[in-house]
C-alpha cells in the first residue's frame, strides 16, 4: 500500500485523503514500467504510480472529486476524433420540397364565425317584363311577379302569394339625359323633352343604345321619333340604317338587333335582356317606350339606371312596392329614398347621364363591371 508525503496533506485532513487514496487506486496493479510518457521511476511520488501516467491523473482526480462521486477504475476511454462529413454513414438524399400549405379548418386558428350567412334575394323570372312609358312612367323588374314560398313575402304585408306591384314615375328635367338601365356590357339612355305645358312633364323622345359585343368592340343603336329607322353606329365610327326586317350581329350572335319598320319597333337582344323600343302616338308629339323582358341568362347583378335599380333588393331596402307616381315624382319609393326610408339612397342627379347620348358617366354606372 503506497502512503502518502508526511508534508502533504495537513495532519488534520490526512485521514481523509489516506482513506480516499487507499479506496482510489490499488498500487500493485500498476508494474513501474507501466509509464506512457517514459519518466524516470525517480520522480514517482509517494502514491507509487508513474509520473503524469494516466494512472496518475486518475488517483488525483479521485482524491478530489466531491466524496459522493464513485471512482473510476481503470484506463479512460481512448480518444474518438468526431467523423467528418465524408466519414459520416448516414445516405445522402436531396432535400423533400416543403408540403403544401393547409389553411387551419377556421382561419389562423380563429373560431368558427356565428354571423348568420349573408341573405338571398330571388330573381324576376324568365320572362318578366318590366317598361317605361308616358311621362315617363316606370313599372320595375318584380312588376308582375306573383310571391311564392321561395320569394317569401316581398312586398312585406305578411302575406305569401301576392302579385307584386312596383310602380313610379320619374319626371327629370326637359332635355336632360337618364340612364334608364346599366347592366355589364348594356347600357341604355333616353332625353327628355316636356311633354306640353303640363305640370312640367316629360317624355322620353330619344333612346341609345350600346352592347360590348363577343369581339370586345362597342355596338351602338340610336332611336328617336319620326325617325325612318334607327341608327346603327359601328365601332370605327361609322353609322348605317337598319333595314326593315334584317338582324344584325353585333360583334358575336349573342348580342343581335332587328327593325320591324310596320310596328314602329326596335328589338336588342343580350344574353340577360331581351329589349324593345317602341314609337308611341300620344295627342303630343310621340314618344319612345322601353320594354325590358328577362332573358335566360339575367344573374340579378350590376344592374342599375332609373329602371335596372328596381331588380336590387337589397338596395332599395328589401321591400317591393310601388313609389311616387304624378307630378314632380322622382322615383321616391324606389329609384330614389321616400320619406319611409324605403328606395334607393340616391338622388335624382344620380341617374343623369353627362356626356352625351351614349354616356357612361354617372356615378353608379354598371357597364365596365
Amino acid at each position: 500500500m503506497f502512503t502518502l508525503n508526511s508534508n502533504f496533506p495537513s495532519p488534520m485532513v490526512r485521514p481523509f485523503f489516506q482513506g480516499r487514496a487507499r479506496f482510489a487506486m490499488q498500487p500493485q496493479q500498476f508494474a513501474p514500467q507501466q509509464n506512457f510518457y517514459n519518466a524516470p521511476q525517480s520522480l514517482q511520488p509517494h502514491f507509487g504510480l508513474p509520473v503524469f501516467s494516466p494512472a496518475f491523473f486518475q488517483a488525483l482526480s479521485t482524491m478530489f472529486s466531491p466524496f459522493w462521486q464513485q471512482p473510476s477504475w481503470g484506463m479512460p476511454p481512448a480518444y474518438q476524433p468526431p467523423m467528418s462529413h465524408c466519414q459520416q454513414k448516414t445516405p445522402f438524399s436531396l432535400p423533400q420540397p416543403p408540403a403544401p400549405y393547409q389553411p387551419p379548418p377556421c382561419g389562423c386558428g380563429q373560431k368558427p364565425s356565428t354571423e348568420p350567412p349573408a341573405p338571398t334575394y330571388p330573381l324576376p323570372p324568365v320572362g318578366t317584363t318590366s317598361r317605361v312609358w308616358g311621362d315617363p312612367h316606370f313599372e320595375g323588374l318584380f312588376h308582375g311577379v306573383t310571391e311564392t314560398e321561395e320569394t317569401g313575402d316581398l312586398d312585406g304585408n305578411g302575406v305569401i302569394g301576392d302579385t307584386l306591384s312596383q310602380k313610379y314615375d320619374f319626371q327629370g328635367q326637359p332635355g336632360q339625359i337618364l340612364n334608364i338601365l346599366s347592366d355589364t356590357g348594356l347600357q341604355v339612355n333616353g332625353r327628355l323633352e316636356a311633354w306640353g305645358a303640363e305640370n312640367g312633364s316629360t317624355i322620353f323622345q330619344e333612346m341609345g343604345l350600346q352592347v360590348r359585343g363577343q369581339d370586345g368592340q362597342i355596338y351602338a343603336l340610336r332611336y328617336q321619333t319620326h325617325d325612318v329607322a334607327p341608327a346603327l353606329v359601328l365601332p370605327g365610327g361609322g353609322t348605317v340604317l337598319l333595314q326593315d326586317g334584317q338582324t344584325v350581329n353585333l360583334g358575336g350572335t349573342a348580342h343581335t338587333a332587328t327593325w320591324n319598320a310596320e310596328a314602329k319597333t326596335l328589338s336588342l337582344k343580350t344574353p340577360e335582356y331581351d329589349l324593345r323600343v317602341l314609337q308611341k302616338a300620344d295627342r303630343f308629339d310621340g314618344h319612345l317606350e322601353l320594354q325590358a323582358t328577362v332573358a335566360a341568362q339575367y344573374d340579378g347583378q350590376n344592374q342599375d339606371g332609373v329602371l335596372g335599380v328596381s331588380g336590387n333588393i337589397p338596395l332599395i331596402g328589401g321591400v317591393i312596392q310601388d313609389g311616387h307616381q304624378g307630378a314632380k315624382a322622382n322615383g321616391e319609393g324606389v329609384a330614389t329614398r321616400n320619406e319611409n326610408g324605403v328606395g334607393a339612397n340616391r338622388s335624382p342627379e344620380d341617374y343623369v347621364v353627362h356626356d352625351g347620348l351614349f354616356g357612361l358617366n354617372t356615378p353608379f354606372n354598371s357597364f365596365s363591371t
